[in-house]
């Protein structure tokens, strides 16, 4: 399933950030009040077995990620499904959060992706292939 997210500037004063999921009529549509620039690139990643296990695609797949400030998202798939994920306190990198899993870009040093389980937290790695 494809998300597609187009900026639009609605009046001088809103920023409008739509997504539309191509395979069904769904749109999220986040208004944002004043002159808020939005940056987006995507970054296509792979995954270790472990992040696999935890529900990402087996080879590689893209990640959105969506910074209007204060707010920021990153869009990737996650057991079949695009998840929303929405930025985090993060002592360094950037974290987001989406229901029971945590997604941590700390640059350099790696990409992760975690949630807990019934024997602790269970913890993926990922590795940046390319990036738009």
């Amino acid at each position: 399933m494809v998300m597609k997210l187009t900026s639009l500037v609605a009046r001088p004063f809103v920023s409008v950030l739509m997504f539309t999921r191509c395979a069904d009529a769904s749109d999220l549509i986040i208004h944002l009040r004043g002159d808020t620039p939005v940056e987006r690139h995507t970054l296509t990643l792979t995954c270790d077995a472990a992040a696999v296990k935890l529900g990402v695609p087996q080879g590689s797949f893209e990640v959105e990620y969506i910074n209007a400030q204060p707010v920021a998202l990153a869009v990737l798939p996650i057991e079949g499904k695009q998840l929303v994920f929405a930025s985090v306190l993060s002592g360094s990198g950037a974290r987001y959060a989406a229901g029971r899993f945590l997604w941590w870009d700390a640059g350099s040093r790696g990409i992760s992706l975690s949630a807990p389980s019934a024997t602790g937290e269970e913890r993926g790695t990922c590795r940046a292939v390319s990036r738009k």
